[in-house]
Parts: structure tokens; C-alpha cells; sequence
């Protein structure tokens, strides 16, 4: 299926160097990369841009729609959303470029014109932006937003609508709880404001601050890859950009923490692979195929297409058995929390006028553990971070890929035996103590320090339940691989990819369980593969991090991080 797109990687900054790498096929497989993504022809790309903070109570609330901006034309909606830490983010409906770099191009230009709009809406001598003055300001073609809002979309700007008193009410529940926030506080003022809604929510005072925020406020672009332009743009993009900045780091320098995780969880994942790869395929055979024995080294020129998409199977794999294992420690101690703080909340609220979730009963999905699953509060701080440890999201579930990828069932039983090989002393063990080693140097004493138990977890060799638990989610994943090779095996026939789509035939096992998979570690974000007819491939969304949104001129493209 896919013998067709350019792979050239290009660096960024104003010296571009192209680089052509072609699959040993015949005909050849060409990918297309750039510093930002993999570049397949005009697709489509939604934003998520974080920028500003509030003091409403209500939104403390995460996930709530306050604000909708239409369009036009019938294209969905853009929402003005709360997000973590209180926070509002832009989520923008699906937008067409030509180019991956236009596109992180135009995210950044939509965090410097939120930003504008902000400052430039503040009340004189108050310094204070109200959500109502922003949202009038966003009215006026010549507002910096505006401006790029109709550069995105042609359409006239359609007035802002703020989310009445029920539509918020039917977002408020236990599952969007933020850590730390007062929700009794929240829940009485959203009770008390029912009949001025629109003020109340109008009043609400945002602005933009960086005090907290070292990076700059965060910006996500959902952007379509295929599994073998994934693989290749995380081992020849990321890990050479994490290496060069580690190599050349010091304390004092800006985004100092953030560098140094993107190095340490990326560097582990390519380790890894690398393990992964010894063990499936052997020293012998990765020298027969063309395979370099280090992530870092793969050269697709010396490679066969099949065996490309083998290795960024075992990578994803790393990928999905990292980020369930920090799910599997983190989640627990934090849905114990959000169901306190939702149980807690004053009894004689009216909430039952509108559908706010009733939580008194235990969800299944949350009860529902292995009798070895381990879980520790000392992670409860990486809940909320898995999406942003490596820089991107691989948002497929592992059930589809394998699927739309055709993987035969003798490589996948060849992947499950490797998987349960070394239950006892996993691959990760030494991977990590490796990695460790690195951060125990004394350059990183002030980090350490700085950081806290954030990164103490780490460095005070607290990490063994960690791997204990990829351990127990690798042995999940070999089943998961035997059952698809059984699959196949009866239904030889069947197209492969119906094995994880809603569009299954009956034989096929469930794709959607009362009990997400585990090593799906944030089961609400799995997004369905998407064909592309023109590549002859399947795509999948690849939610990418995008740092310092707002804090660049508008005219010359940014070099991304």
C-alpha cells in the first residue's frame, strides 16, 4: 500500500539543508519530512492554543466551552475552552494548508494576535481585560485575531457567542475536575449567576502572564502521519534537536526543565526501540536488512519499506507501554482526588436542573484493575503531563494500526514473545538506570532542586514501580498482538484494517470495551486512522506540542522547538 511520498528533511532556522532519504524498494518509497512534521500534499490541521489565564471559578472547571466563534459556511465552530491551571485555550475546527510548516506557522501567528487582542482590549490605567471586552474587541476587523481568524477563514466573522447557563451546566462533572481547584467555590457561583449568566461570565478578568509559565504559553497542532513519517520524524528530528540542546545545556538557561524532559523521555523511548529491535529481529538480521542498530543511526536509504514500518511498530509500541505504565501510576491517586472533591460538594445545590454528572456511583472503567497493578501518589504529577513528555501524542489506537498496517501474524507473534521474554529483568531496567546516570551529574543539582519531587521520583530510584508496571503493560500488548495474529489467521480474506474500525465485521473482536485497553493511556483522545487516497497510505493524528505561542513577531516563520 504505499510505495509513494518524498521523505527530505530540512532543518529550520533561515539555513535549510534538504536532505533526500528514499526506501531500498522497487519501485522506492519516498517520505516527505520537514522540521515540523511529515508532509503529505494539502491536508487538514485543528489548533489548540493556550493564551491567557482567568479568575472565573466556574472555569477552573477544565474543558468547559465558554466562548463560540461561528465560522460560517457551515464549517464547526471555534471554541474558546478552559484548559489546566486556569487557563483558556483557542480550539479551532479543521483547517486546510499546503505545508506542515505553514501550519505551525499560522498557530504561532494565532498566539501573538490572542495575545494582542488582550493587551490591546485592557481597560486604561486598569491594565484588566474582561472576557466581554475581548470578545467585542474579536468583532472589529482590524483586532489582530480577527485579522487572522478571516486569513484562515475567508467567511465573515460571525459575533462571538457566550455558552449559556445549561450548556456550561452540562459540562461541569468529576471527570474534568482540576487538581487544587475549590469546587464547592465553582459549583455556588455557577448556582448563584443563573439569572445573569452572560455578565457573570462576561466579567470574568483575563490576561496574559508568564510568570509561571517559563516556555511561554503552549500551543498543540493535530497534524496527519503515517506510522513509517511518525517513526522517522521523531528519530531524525526530535532526538538529533533533544540531543544538540542537552550537549550544550546549562543551568540558568531558558526553558531549562522543559529541554531536559523532552531529552530524558525521548532519549529513553529511542533506547528502547533499540532493545526492542535487538531482540525481535537479532544482530544477524538487522545487518541483512539494512536496519542500524540504534535509532539514531536508521537510514531509510539502506531499508525496505516493510521493514520501516516494523521498527516504527516496535517504537509506537515502546511509546503506548511508557505512557500506560505512567497512566496506571498517575491515574489512580488522581481520579481518588477528583471524586472527593465532586462528593464533597454542598448538598443542597439545585445542580439537578441541568445534567451535571452524578458521580455517587463508581464508573466500571475505573474499577476495573489487574491484582498486579501498582499504583503510587508520588506520580500523581505526570496526569497531566503524559501528553507532554515527548513533544507529540501518537493518537491511534494500537488495535488500528495494526490493522491498516497489514502486519503479518508471524512478525507480530515474533514482537508478543520478545514482549514476555524478559519479565523479569525488562529492557527498561537498564534503559532507565542509563538515563538516570546522566541526571545524577552535578550540573543538574540545581534542577533537581528546583524541580522537586517532580523530578525526585526519578533521581531517588523511586522509578522501580515504573518499570515494573511496563512490564506488566508489554505482557498486555503480546496479547493484544496474539489476538489480532489469531484474527488473521481466521480471516485471511478479510480486510486487515476492519480487525480495529467502527466499521468491523461481527467476527472482529470489539474495538470499544467497557475497559479501554491499558496501554491506551488517555483512551478519550484516540482518534480513528484516516485514509489518504492520494499516498495510497493511512494517515493518523499526531498531536504536536508547540512552545512559546506568543512570543514571536508576526512576520518571519518561527523555528520550531
Amino acid at each position: 500500500m504505499a510505495e509513494i511520498a518524498t521523505l527530505t528533511l530540512m532543518s529550520g532556522g533561515q539555513d535549510r539543508v534538504e536532505s533526500s532519504f528514499v526506501t531500498n524498494d522497487s519501485p522506492p518509497v519516498k517520505i516527505l519530512l520537514s522540521d515540523d512534521g511529515e508532509e503529505i500534499g494539502s491536508s487538514a490541521y485543528t489548533f489548540g492554543v493556550e493564551f491567557c489565564t482567568h479568575d472565573c471559578p466556574v472555569l477552573a472547571f477544565t474543558r468547559i466551552n465558554a466562548l463560540k466563534i461561528d465560522p460560517g459556511a457551515g464549517d464547526a465552530s471555534w471554541m474558546v475552552a478552559s484548559s489546566f491551571g486556569m487557563a483558556l485555550k483557542l480550539v479551532t475546527g479543521p483547517i486546510t494548508f499546503a505545508t506542515v510548516e505553514q501550519a505551525v506557522f499560522a498557530v504561532r501567528r494565532l498566539g501573538h494576535a490572542l495575545a494582542l487582542s488582550i493587551s490591546e482590549s485592557a481597560t486604561h490605567g486598569s491594565g484588566a481585560t474582561t472576557l466581554e471586552q475581548l470578545s467585542s474587541r474579536w468583532r472589529d476587523p482590524q483586532d489582530p485575531f480577527a485579522a487572522e481568524f478571516r486569513s484562515l477563514r475567508p467567511q465573515s466573522l460571525q459575533s462571538p457567542q457566550f455558552a449559556s447557563w445549561q450548556e456550561v451546566g452540562q459540562q461541569l462533572g468529576r471527570t474534568n475536575i482540576d487538581i487544587g481547584m475549590n469546587v464547592n467555590a465553582a459549583l455556588l457561583r455557577y448556582v448563584n449567576n443563573a439569572q445573569n449568566w452572560e455578565d457573570y461570565l462576561g466579567s470574568t478578568i483575563v490576561c496574559v502572564s508568564r510568570g509561571d509559565r517559563e516556555c511561554g504559553y503552549v500551543g498543540r497542532v493535530n497534524m496527519p502521519m503515517t506510522l513509517a513519517g511518525y517513526f522517522l520524524y521523531m528519530a531524525k528530528v526530535r532526538l538529533p534537536h533533544a540531543d544538540r540542546w542537552i550537549e550544550g545545556a546549562s543551568l540558568g538557561q531558558s526553558g531549562l526543565e522543559e529541554q531536559v524532559t523532552d531529552w530524558f523521555w525521548n532519549s529513553l523511548l529511542a533506547s528502547a526501540c533499540n532493545r526492542y529491535m535487538l531482540g525481535v529481529f537479532g544482530a544477524e538480521t538487522l545487518v541483512t536488512r539494512g536496519i542500524a542498530t540504534e535509532m539514531r543511526n536508521i537510514d531509510p536509504n539502506e531499508m525496505k519499506y516493510n521493514d520501516l514500518r516494523a521498527v516504527a511498530l516496535l517504537y509506537l509500541i515502546a511509546n503506548k507501554a511508557l505512557c500506560g505504565a505512567l497512566a496506571a501510576l498517575s491515574a489512580p491517586s488522581y481520579i481518588a482526588k477528583q471524586r472527593s472533591a465532586w462528593r464533597n460538594r454542598p448538598a443542597d445545590l439545585p445542580v439537578k436542573d441541568v445534567p451535571v454528572e452524578d458521580d455517587t456511583a463508581e464508573p466500571a472503567s475505573d474499577e476495573a484493575t489487574c491484582a498486579d497493578q501498582i499504583s503510587s501518589p508520588e506520580w500523581i504529577g505526570y496526569y497531566d503531563s503524559l501528553m507532554d513528555l515527548t513533544g507529540s501524542w501518537f493518537t491511534a489506537a494500537l488495535r488500528e494500526v495494526l490493522g491498516c498496517e497489514e502486519f503479518t501474524p508471524g512478525f507480530c507473534r515474533a514482537v508478543a514473545f520478545e514482549l514476555r521474554a524478559q519479565v523479569d529483568i525488562s529492557v527498561w531496567h537498564s534503559t532507565l538506570k542509563q538515563q538516570l546516570m546522566f541526571c545524577e551529574e552535578s550540573r543538574w543539582d540545581t534542577l533537581f532542586t528546583d524541580r522537586g519531587a517532580g523530578w525526585d521520583d526519578l533521581r531517588q530510584h523511586r522509578w522501580k514501580p515504573l518499570v515494573l508496571q511496563i512490564a506488566r503493560i508489554e505482557r498486555a500488548i503480546a496479547g493484544e498482538l496474539d489476538a489480532f495474529a489469531d484474527w488473521r489467521e481466521r480471516f485471511p480474506e478479510r480486510p486487515a484494517w476492519e480487525y480495529g474500525s467502527p466499521r468491523r465485521c461481527v467476527d472482529c473482536p470489539p474495538a470499544e470495551s467497557l475497559v479501554p485497553p491499558e496501554w491506551e493511556a488517555r483512551f478519550e483522545k484516540i482518534t480513528a486512522a484516516i485514509p489518504n487516497p492520494e499516498i495510497d497510505a493511512w494517515t493518523y493524528l499526531v498531536e504536536r506540542r508547540i512552545d512559546r505561542i506568543g512570543k514571536s513577531d508576526l512576520g518571519e516563520p518561527i523555528a520550531t522547538g
